[in-house]
């Protein structure tokens, strides 16, 4: 009887949250309908972990912003499941040539500038900076 209760539990919990997953994605798709969104899940004991996972577009303030609505927990059997939504962001080559040459515009560099050399204004990396510059702003 209790392995037939867990296996219930376990099915209920994955139908809750690929309902909940489906409810991001489609909040998602109405704001920001030309960004491509990949959506998965973890489960960990009474934790389930959504990753939205996209190239490009638009800030993760923003998704984090759509996603924020949305229940982060909900009862299972007698216990809390907790929903922890995680963003990971990527940024394409493209996007990385168009912020090094604005950069290299906008503080008047000469010559190439290598993603791994040392930026002097921040006191950083070049990829530091990039994608610090990144993660502010959104890209079509």
């Amino acid at each position: 009887m209790f392995k037939f209760n867990i296996k219930i539990m376990s099915v209920l919990i994955q139908v809750k949250t690929e309902t909940l997953m489906g409810d991001i994605g489609k909040e998602l798709r109405v704001f920001f309908p030309s960004v491509n969104f990949q959506l998965t899940s973890k489960q960990e004991e009474t934790r389930t972990y959504i990753t939205i996972s996209y190239t490009d577009g638009v800030s993760k303030m923003r998704v984090r912003n759509i996603a924020r609505q949305f229940a982060y927990s909900y009862p299972s059997g007698g216990e809390m499941i907790r929903v922890h939504i995680l963003i990971e962001r990527k940024m394409s080559d493209t996007v990385q040539s168009k912020l090094l040459n604005e950069m290299k515009s906008v503080w008047k560099v000469k010559g190439n500038l290598h993603i791994d050399d040392h930026f002097e204004p921040i006191g950083g990396t070049v990829k530091s900076y990039v994608q610090k510059i990144f993660d502010m702003r959104d890209f079509d």
